[in-house]
């Protein structure tokens, strides 16, 4: 019946905060006990809600909790909100969610300007919880006016809500394992079609505060970025994410009621006027996302099933594993996406005519191109080349750049043809869902040998994220990233025990180039290794390694040239003037494929170069294969080479 009220109101008028307390209060008196009307002058009255409110457990309820953010157990509560002067009315409220209801009653009945500044006004989610189980009386705030919050609803609007995922992004370091946020879909008048463009976005962000990259990961990674939600045009996240970035855009729409977007909505003001610390890997997007989502539906448990790092493809797969909580999923493809859909539908002659329109909108077509369905579909993709290309400079207002001109040129030669586009929906390839990929965390047991070490059982655990021969499913193709990697060996012999590698960070892109595209490919890794060549018989090194180049071929094979320079300190070194330092040149040829469905291989290697070393010159080369035997399951073999060791081992992964 609520929901009917709520759908009807909606549809005749903006909606406003008075309407939600009429809405919610209707609901209340059917489904709550009955409750004798409150006057907001009364300290009495408000004495008489604090009495219910304890003897019905209220403070205890899970909706009270996950409105508050508060997490632990009874006698030991903390909010996970600490921008405490904004989000608490109690002194003590950030651990004392009794205290912060009551306080809340207090301060919704107060008496006072009835204006932004009334605790109503701060806190509408929570005076809908009042409405809805605490047995307040909406006749109580009949003179409430909420100018800022009302114009918010306005400008909102939403009739459903959806989350987003936007796929990974290695160039940015907090893009790196993909960004989720939610979209409102806004209202729209009887008859009008619905443009998802002109939705609003609903962000958690952290503020930062510095350029400097180091300062930036440890900053992001201890807690030290306030986390804020913002508002703004879907459309803009759109241009940033497809356009810009070429990242695809997946929506989950979430199966809500009229309540609970309501709800969402207003809790989400509550929010915005405080702040969260940010936490990279534990505390950041994707998880306060799910805290918003829990607010509104206090029936879904989402958090208490994350674990750490909380990536946004793992939070995804929270929301498809809910009973009922999303209702349908939608895909945007990227520009790149787009564009090389378009291309599959090209001949070899069409293919090269589009890189040659890119650059030259007027040229003529060749005979071998003369139908004019084909001259169009051409057209079409050559359109979607220059946006790949100048994504960023196809901006309103931007129409003296060449990115502009360009466009500008193929869609006037476009319109002139007076024929029709046929639709064009790029479908997402195969196993492409976020929700695909296998579990973030891996575990790696070995069994292996080595002419120096012999025979040895080994272990590896990694926190996050993915390899090239890890199951490809639901991951960016051609690129790898890896945080917190140890690998480790217990050998039959003394000494009994070694640590091979300790990798705080690894990032891997190829992007291979062709005629249409040509971006750099590179590889980045910091952390310790077990050195075992001519410079260093057998140690453990920290460093930190950087390369770049090129790449060729496609996602099933690709073979990519790099030109890498590294710095290792080590007390076995024997490197430059013989001192533990080492500065080399490593010049690498990397193999990648995908030879069957399930199957991945790794190959790469390459000459090293150390200046003013005792050996100037070594090799190195490394391999790896794996078969997935199911999404948390795959088997595989290793092998390392150098001038002095050879080291082969069988592998077991296991992701979770």
């Amino acid at each position: 019946m609520a929901a009917m009220v709520l759908s009807s109101f909606w549809l005749r008028r903006c909606l406003v905060l008075a309407a939600m307390l009429v809405v919610f209060c209707t609901h209340s008196a059917m489904a709550a006990a009955p409750a004798a009307p409150v006057r907001s002058t009364a300290s009495g009255d408000a004495n008489e809600l604090v009495r219910r409110a304890k003897s019905l457990g209220l403070s205890e309820s899970q909706a009270w909790l996950r409105l508050g953010h508060y997490r632990g157990s009874k006698g030991s509560y903390e909010s996970e909100v600490d921008g405490e002067k904004e989000f608490f009315l109690a002194p003590h409220g950030k651990e004392d969610p009794e205290a912060e209801l009551e306080a809340t009653i207090r301060g919704v009945l107060a008496a006072g300007a009835m204006d932004d500044t009334h605790a109503a006004c701060k806190f509408p989610a929570r005076v809908l919880f009042l409405l809805e189980h605490g047995g307040l009386d909406a006749s109580a705030l009949s003179n409430l006016h909420c100018a800022k919050f009302e114009e918010y609803m306005r400008s909102l609007a939403p009739t459903a809500v959806s989350v987003i995922f936007s796929s990974y992004y290695l160039n940015n370091p907090s893009s790196a394992f993909g960004h989720t946020f939610l979209k409102f879909r806004r209202r729209r008048y009887e008859g009008s079609k619905h443009q998802d463009l002109l939705d609003a976005g609903i962000d958690f962000a952290a503020i930062a505060d510095t350029g400097n990259p180091l300062a930036y990961a440890v900053k992001g990674v201890f807690g030290l970025f306030p986390g804020r939600f913002s508002k703004y045009p879907y459309f803009y996240k759109v241009r940033e994410y497809n356009d810009f970035e070429s990242r695809d855009i997946w929506e989950y729409e979430l199966n809500l009621t009229d309540e609970q977007v309501l709800r969402m909505s207003a809790h989400i003001w509550e929010l915005g006027q405080t702040y969260i610390a940010y936490y990279f890997l534990t505390e950041n997007c994707s998880y306060h996302i799910l805290g918003v989502i829990e607010a509104a539906v206090p029936s879904a448990d989402l958090i208490r099933h994350t674990h750490n790092p909380v990536l946004p493809a793992d939070t995804i797969k929270l929301l498809r594993e809910a009973p009922g909580l999303v209702k349908r999923v939608a895909f945007r493809p990227s520009a790149r996406t787009t564009f090389r859909a378009r291309l599959k539908g090209l001949s070899g002659d069409e293919a090269s005519f589009v890189a040659e329109l890119a650059e030259n909108p007027q040229s003529p077509f060749p005979s071998a191109i003369s139908l004019p369905m084909r001259q169009v579909a051409v057209l079409d993709a050559a359109a979607d080349l220059v946006d790949l290309r100048f994504g960023k400079d196809i901006l309103p207002g931007e129409g003296e750049s060449a990115g502009a001109k360009l466009k500008q040129a193929l869609l006037v030669r476009r319109a002139g043809m007076l024929v029709p586009s046929p639709d064009f929906a790029p479908e997402p390839e195969e196993d492409s869902r976020p929700e695909s990929a296998h579990p973030s965390r891996r575990v790696q047991i070995a069994t292996g040998w080595d002419g120096q070490d012999g025979a040895s059982a080994r272990i590896g655990y990694r926190f996050a994220a993915h390899d090239a021969t890890d199951p490809q499913g639901g991951y960016a193709a051609l690129s790898e990233i890896e945080f917190g990697h140890v690998r480790a060996r217990a050998l039959v012999q003394a000494p009994w025990f070694r640590v091979d590698e300790a990798t705080f960070v690894h990032v891997r892109s190829l992007a291979p180039i062709d005629r249409f595209e040509h971006k750099m490919s590179f590889d980045m890794r910091l952390g310790a290794e077990r050195v075992r060549d001519l410079t260093c018989r057998d140690g453990l090194a920290g460093g930190f390694r950087v390369a770049g180049g090129t790449a060729f071929g496609g996602t099933r094979a690709s073979i990519a040239l790099l030109m890498g320079t590294d710095i290792l300190v080590g007390p076995n070194l024997n490197g430059m003037w013989s001192q533990p330092v080492r500065v080399g040149l490593d010049p690498v040829v990397i193999l990648r494929a995908l030879p069957f469905k399930g199957w991945a291989l790794s190959l790469e290697g390459g000459p090293n170069y150390y200046p003013f070393a005792a050996e100037p010159w070594g090799w190195s080369a490394k391999g790896s294969t794996k078969a997935k035997l199911h999404t948390n399951v795959s088997v595989g073999v290793e092998a390392l080479a150098s001038p002095t060791v050879l080291d082969l081992a069988a592998t077991s992964s296991f992701y979770f």
